[in-house]
């Protein structure tokens, strides 16, 4: 039986097998070089899927033994011409720096003629495997994909901006910084959404490098950044800009610019977000619940109340929606029993536990409203 330590020797030297070994059911591997397997590529009409590994790595060990090896991994694979690149070999690491790879394990995706179109980086299991590779397969999502997008409407910045993130995510780094620049060209007053996205990005990032320590949020100055939104055209972008605060205030432990901040993001909340930060705000708001102002509280109840209209209305139209009533219904109580409303959140709280009646928050929540209301 050959152990888990002793799993990364195996890769390469058994497990691994090379290309020219018809008769295995495991998955081929190229053990040569790129061009090599960008030649089997051309001629099959495949991709190349590059998988990154090295000795000694519990996820490496992970990624290979529990999801690589596993028969409809095996069978999936068969899609690509797999290439071998352990990192500690000469060929390996040499195609780690011209990718720019960061993350080990990792799996690269080049279509036929060396471009790269996707990479899945760290361990993932089975299903997330099988979920990615096959996304891929179908070219959806990948940098091809994004190519195109842009070719069909050279004009839309945003599908700019969303090909130079996918350009990031697979290294391409120079090309993704590039593609910024053009868009920062044509828009610097952050007019589109693209541009406002990067606005906003140059000023957390100014945010950080002002900081006495760039890794500590406790040190981050954001009256700056607060002013900064006031020029940011885009809701959506304002809101993301007031998620950045509030999580930023959390972690400084700054109640007042953390209530600030949740109040603002709910002003300008995307309509497809507002389901999950109204629950936010109402969960934040009941721990802080002895700070709060009476404003605030009111402001609790009317966000609480809007997201479990919202819901029913949903639900209404269709009884079969992934709505999470039980926790629609637990907010709606935090909600009133802040504003003194002890009856109506009696009977919210008891509406969720018949729903959900062995959920332990929903019980801890009952007792204590049921505490602070004698």
């Amino acid at each position: 039986m050959i152990s888990t330590i002793a799993l990364p020797l195996v890769l390469a030297a058994t497990v691994l097998r090379s290309s020219d070994d018809e008769n295995s059911s495991t998955t081929e591997w190229v053990h040569g070089p790129l061009d090599q397997a960008l030649a089997k590529a051309q001629a099959k009409d495949q991709w190349v899927l590059i998988y990154f590994w090295m000795e000694d790595s519990e996820f490496c060990q992970r990624l290979y033994g529990d999801t690589l090896l596993q028969e409809k991994a095996v069978a999936e694979m068969q899609n690509f011409v797999c290439l071998n690149a352990p990192i500690t070999e000469p060929e390996g690491n040499q195609l780690l720096k011209q990718f720019g790879v960061s993350t080990i394990p990792s799996l690269l995706f080049l279509s036929a003629n060396g471009q790269v179109q996707d990479a899945v980086p760290g361990y993932v299991d089975l299903a997330e495997f099988l979920d990615q590779t096959r996304r891929i397969l179908s070219d959806t999502g990948t940098v091809g994909s994004y190519r195109r997008a842009v070719e069909q409407a050279p004009e839309d910045l945003n599908r700019r901006l969303d090909l130079a993130s996918k350009l990031d995510f697979v290294g391409a780094n120079a090309e993704g910084d590039s593609l910024r620049q053009s868009i920062r060209e044509i828009d610097p007053r952050g007019d589109t959404e693209a541009g406002a996205r990067l606005l906003l990005g140059d000023a957390l990032t100014a945010v950080r490098e002002a900081a006495p320590d760039p890794s500590d949020p406790s040190t981050f100055d954001l009256e700056g950044l607060k002013r900064e939104l006031e020029s940011l055209r885009h809701g959506s972008v304002q809101f993301e800009a007031w998620q950045w605060i509030a999580d930023v205030a959390l972690q400084k432990g700054n109640r007042v610019e953390e209530k600030e901040a949740l109040r603002e993001a709910w002003r300008c909340v995307p309509e497809a977000r507002r389901a999950f930060w109204g629950q936010f705000l109402v969960k934040r708001h009941w721990e802080m619940r002895r700070e709060l102002t009476e404003k605030e509280r009111k402001l609790t109840l009317s966000v609480a109340e809007a997201v479990s209209k919202e819901a029913r209305s949903v639900l209404k139209q269709n009884p079969s929606a992934n709505v999470p009533l039980a926790l629609v219904l637990q907010r709606l109580a935090m909600a009133y029993s802040l504003n003194r409303k002890s009856s109506q959140a009696k009977k919210a709280i008891a509406e969720a536990l018949e729903l959900e009646p062995e959920n332990l928050s929903h019980q801890q929540l009952r007792d204590t409203i049921q505490a602070e209301s004698r």
